[in-house]
């Protein structure tokens, strides 16, 4: 088969990277330990400190030429 070109909305992320300013990383508090990308509060195992996204935002992939 030919390969085909992935279009952003064909890609999925099911483990957002969320960096703690301590440096420890973040898990999402909606399902505990699982890994959703509609979650929009994480919190640090490091250091407790909660994370969340402002109201009306969401995570979306996109591509940019470079």
């Amino acid at each position: 088969m030919k390969p085909r070109v992935i279009k952003s909305s064909q890609v999925g992320c099911d483990t957002p990277a969320v960096n703690c300013s301590c440096g420890g990383a973040c898990f999402g508090s909606d399902s505990g330990a699982s890994y959703r990308h509609t979650e929009s509060e994480y919190y640090c195992e490091e250091c407790g400190q909660t994370w969340i996204f402002p109201e009306n935002v969401q995570m979306v992939v996109r591509f940019k030429r470079s």
